[in-house]
């Protein structure tokens, strides 16, 4: 309700896991994320569809590596509207060094046709709001297990005002 009510251009669902549908290998699902949750994901995704929340965007973390999604109201459906965005940030100071693509990475490209960047690297995320669209930056690092490692963009990914879509620019 606080959403809808929002006078807000962006409306941030900021926390911790991410709401994304993330099938894993053999099509698990992690346990601690919002896809064990699906009930209360649906009454979320519904209430923002509902009411008509302008401009939705969740923000999170807590999975060691960068993704960008687009979160449709029955997450399930390829054939249900989109109704948010997603961006979640990996962590600098993970163990290791990460890789641009992992194994298991690309299973979960495959697995999930609405998430449109998987990124493993360590790094983080600079967002810019504007009226027309959100732009997110995914910085990443080549390495961080030494000093001096320089900063590289991963990907930069939009979404306009009025489309719950991510797009790779």
């Amino acid at each position: 309700d606080g959403m809808a009510r929002s006078p807000a251009r962006w409306n941030i669902l900021a926390q911790q896991v991410p709401l994304m549908r993330r099938e894993l290998r053999d099509g698990a699902i992690a346990m601690d994320k919002w896809d064990a949750y699906p009930a209360a994901r649906q009454r979320l995704l519904d209430g923002i569809a509902e009411r008509r929340t302008p401009n939705p965007v969740v923000l999170s973390g807590d999975v060691h590596v960068a993704l960008a999604a687009t979160i449709r109201r029955r997450p399930e459906e390829a054939s249900s509207p989109p109704v948010a965005t997603e961006f979640t940030a990996t962590s600098v100071t993970s163990e290791g060094d990460g890789a641009e693509m992992t194994r298991g990475g690309e299973e979960v490209l495959r697995r999930n046709p609405d998430i449109a960047l998987f990124h493993a690297r360590r790094g983080y995320c600079v967002a810019e709001a504007t009226a027309q669209r959100m732009t997110t930056e995914f910085v990443a690092l080549p390495f961080v297990t030494r000093e001096g490692a320089p900063r590289e963009t991963a990907a930069r990914m939009v979404v306009e005002a009025g489309r719950p879509e991510v797009v790779r620019t």
